[in-house]
């Protein structure tokens, strides 16, 4: 049995769902709340593990969609990596802010045959600085943390899940409505999907006034909508805790004059007799924990691009410890060698001195013998030099990887070094990068280091990857490695 929990902060309190699934079957194995202060939400991710009952650690969490950049964007059809290139542009002209200091994320909507033309795509940003704080707060209570993804990102998917959404060209209006703040979402399933996402920091409030407030902001939201895009409504699907204020329900059936049905998520998962006053207050929460389970018609995590850049360190780190060892290895053994010899070589010298003092007075004998010396210090000295020359070795790799760029890898490394016992000498270094930007950018970080000189593109060209739908760039490099004599 698979298990996962999603976590959202929302109207000063932690809203929790843990979900299972086991032969395809999705269960809600508990829902809770807990109260925090914003200031140490560390203190509440701690107390809902507290509990007890949690049978997971594994937690998605939820922003809501105020904090974020959300649009929904019409691209050609292309491969992912190029799609992703075109998303990127989009949000560099349209967001307010660096995307260095922004994490992204888009998933696919509707129909996304390989023959269209077009596809529909909903990208969301969040500035980084939003979600470290709630990420290493949960982490430090213990939670493993898989994802962030939005409120209404969440809240469409559960309706999703329990095929509450109609399709066949029909338009529902999902909202979700909490104290302080509302998700709103519209969708049309058809071969031209519609999904229009918009969050208001305003709630139900403290009385009929705020609530009222409220309607009508929801309305003038909605009008706005239908104007711009000519697309209106045909139902609601209410979740959130307004859903216990009648009074509610009804005056936005009246304002917006259409039935106004809950979006219960009890009755979209097996519960197990888990019984809640108002289940549809954590609707979103049971989005967020399903994302990961399954592949949601939705799949947005903010934290996608650094948990892959992360996985992407260790596999270099792995690569370069691997490489190290068996440099290491491989001095251990020179030195190992070294060491026998030289005794093999004071076993010489005792036999040797057995020798002068048996044959004192045979002088071609002793001229032999110290020949023979002569040849083996000339051995040791060559051994000595071989074990300066590869630790100069693990220095280039060192130097290497250093400028190498991710997704940028080395499939040969040649070192041509004259006999003597200078670590200077010749370099040739072949391997593959994504792109030629990655090539000119290992270039450059070589060129500027002091341990090369002379660094040369050899030759280069393109070819498919193993699989056959992507493309890498093979090149090589020539550099002179300087020596420690050229370095001082």
């Amino acid at each position: 049995m698979k298990t996962s929990v999603g976590i959202i902060l929302r109207d000063n309190e932690l809203q929790m769902a843990e979900l299972s699934v086991e032969g395809g079957k999705y269960r809600v194995l508990s829902c809770r709340s807990e109260p925090v202060d914003e200031t140490n939400l560390q203190t509440g991710f701690q107390a809902l593990a507290a509990k007890g009952g949690v049978k997971s650690k594994r937690a998605v969490l939820g922003i809501g969609g105020s904090a974020a950049f959300v649009r929904t964007l019409q691209l050609l059809a292309t491969k992912k990596d190029k799609m992703e290139q075109a998303i990127r542009f989009e949000l560099q002209q349209q967001t307010p802010f660096d995307l260095a200091d922004v994490e992204w994320d888009w998933s696919p909507m509707g129909h996304m045959a390989h023959t269209a033309t077009q596809h529909q795509v909903l990208v969301a940003a969040v500035k980084r600085n939003l979600l470290e704080g709630p990420v290493a707060a949960a982490r430090a209570a213990g939670w493993r943390v898989e994802g962030v993804t939005l409120s209404s990102v969440a809240l469409y998917n559960c309706a999703a899940m329990g095929k509450r959404l109609l399709g066949e060209g029909r338009v529902q209006l999902l909202i979700d409505i909490g104290r302080e703040s509302s998700d709103l979402v519209l969708v049309r399933l058809d071969k031209e999907p519609v999904l229009w996402v918009r969050s208001l920091p305003i709630g139900f409030g403290d009385g009929q006034a705020d609530a009222a407030e409220l309607v009508e902001e929801i309305k003038r939201a909605v009008d706005v909508y239908r104007f711009q895009a000519a697309v209106s409504p045909d139902e609601v699907l209410l979740s959130g805790r307004g859903v216990s204020l009648e009074f509610l329900r009804d005056h936005l059936s009246a304002a917006l004059q259409l039935a106004v049905h809950r979006l219960d998520p009890m009755e979209s998962f097996e519960h197990g007799g888990v019984t809640l006053e108002t289940p549809e207050a954590y609707t979103i929460a049971c989005g967020l924990a399903w994302q990961s389970l399954d592949t949601p018609p939705l799949s947005i995590n903010l934290l996608r691009r650094s948990r892959e850049a992360t996985v992407g360190r260790q596999e270099r780190l792995r690569a370069v410890t691997v490489v190290s060892l068996a440099a290491w290895l491989l001095v251990l053994s020179t030195i190992v060698t070294s060491h026998r010899m030289i005794r093999e070589r004071q076993t010489q010298l005792e036999q040797m001195d057995r020798l002068v003092d048996m044959y004192r007075t045979l002088g071609p004998k002793l001229k032999r013998v110290e020949g023979q010396l002569a040849v083996l210090d000339d051995r040791l000295g060559m051994l000595q030099g071989l074990v300066a020359r590869r630790s100069t070795v693990l220095d280039l790799l060192a130097e290497v990887e250093n400028g190498m760029e991710p997704q940028t890898w080395l499939e040969q490394v040649v070192v041509n070094n004259p006999l003597g016992r200078t670590a200077a000498g010749e370099a040739t270094l072949t391997g593959k990068a994504p792109d030629y930007q990655a090539v000119n950018t290992f270039l450059s970080r070589l060129k500027a280091s002091p341990a090369f000189q002379d660094v040369k593109p050899v030759a280069s060209s393109v070819e498919l990857t193993a699989d056959g739908r992507g493309e890498v760039v093979v090149f090589t490099v020539s550099v002179r490695v300087v020596g420690s004599a050229e370095s001082s």
